[in-house]
């Protein structure tokens, strides 16, 4: 076989290396070369082309339709071009590296200045492992189409009476901003630029049901900050309140001196609060002491030193506003259930205190007290 083609040592190592990461070759360019007037052999061009005179963007790399383990580079050589020799081909990748290389028959190509000239379609076939594992990347701004693909793509678009059919909508990334009813020209969505279009109004009936529709005009959706609870709202204001504002508006939370009263249905306690309606002037837990419990009843404590023979008076630490209901004595301090003749008695009380004497006592004793009242 005189002409044929071969992958470079650089064209098989990345070849073998696509295929174990699954990483595409990018083909991206073909050269030619005169021999220096030499015929060629591939090996001679594993290295580099011999006399290369031309090398251009590819126009086409697809899969031969008829054997799927062939791979099909084309490049066209316009009519500018020429008045060389091809004897060798190469082709690139898109790190500049020769990928693979093939000899052909010596051409001559002709450009337009000689007086004869021609397109010269360039064609290499390829045999390798996985077609699948390759990719062309061109510029179609600089590279000119072959006939089979501008063929191609008019077959898709007409149908067999010549008819034209839809256009294939465009695919873009680009971000189109609208607020409205378009009023912008079809030309506009190109895709080569962010869109701005104007509107004229809004249908805001066909909305989705649980979306939250903003007419003409309007502002945009109101933020509710954390914390914050909507009470209500007309039009586009929204009445908001924190929970500070929301209690206060359903009564307050009671001040200290409003929990100690306990006078007050209309306000909420606190913990703080709750605590502060048993202290202050509900509670005094000294020796001589007394608490007022919510219902009204009063309860006091304490201790006195009382001399036999003698009236000891306790004067309670608060008055009890309307009855004394009971008061207690315990034994003088330090007796025992041996002394239990020793007694201490009260022969007369108010609502503000009560005598206390003792009998049967050698010495003065400390008498304890306790009394409830309302």
């Amino acid at each position: 076989m005189s002409y044929y083609g071969l992958l470079t040592p650089i064209g098989a190592a990345k070849e073998a290396n696509a295929k174990a990461l699954g990483i595409p070759i990018l083909l991206t360019h073909m050269a030619v070369c005169h021999g220096n007037g030499a015929d060629l052999t591939p090996p001679q061009l594993v290295n580099g082309l011999i006399g290369e005179w031309r090398r251009a963007p590819l126009n086409q790399l697809s899969i031969d339709p008829q054997n799927p383990a062939y791979l099909v580079a084309e490049q066209i050589i316009p009519e500018s071009v020429g008045g060389q020799y091809i004897r060798g081909l190469g082709l690139y990748d898109s790190d500049g590296d020769l990928f693979y290389v093939a000899n052909c028959p010596p051409t001559y190509k002709p450009q337009l200045s000689e007086g004869s000239a021609r397109t010269q379609v360039i064609r290499m076939v390829m045999a390798v492992g996985s077609p699948a594992n390759f990719e062309l990347r061109i510029d179609p701004s600089v590279v000119l189409a072959p006939r089979s693909y501008v063929d191609a793509g008019l077959a898709r678009k007409l149908d067999k009476d010549g008819t034209a059919v839809a256009a294939v909508k465009l695919e873009t990334a680009r971000r189109i901003g609208i607020s409205g009813g378009v009023t912008a020209s079809a030309k506009m969505f190109d895709g080569r630029a962010d869109l701005d279009l104007e509107v004229s109004a809004i249908d805001v009936s066909k909305a989705t049901t649980g979306v939250l529709t903003v007419p003409r005009g309007g502002t945009g959706v109101a933020e509710i900050a954390a914390g914050e609870v909507l009470m209500g709202g007309a039009g586009n204001t929204l009445v908001r309140r924190t929970m500070a504002q929301l209690l206060n508006e359903l009564g307050g939370i009671a001040t200290e001196a409003e929990a100690q009263a306990m006078t007050r249905n209309d306000r909420f306690l606190t913990p703080a609060m709750l605590k502060a309606a048993f202290m202050g002037p509900n509670l005094n837990a000294g020796p001589q002491g007394f608490f007022r419990y919510p219902s009204g009843l009063i309860e006091q404590w304490g201790r006195i030193d009382v001399v036999p023979g003698t009236r000891s008076r306790v004067t309670f630490p608060i008055t009890h506003p309307n009855a004394l209901l009971n008061f207690q004595l315990v034994n003088p301090a330090g007796t025992t259930s041996g002394y239990a003749d020793r007694f201490a008695g009260w022969p007369e009380f108010s609502l503000a205190w009560a005598d206390v004497v003792l009998s049967n006592q050698a010495g003065h004793a400390t008498v304890w007290w306790r009394s409830l009242g309302v």
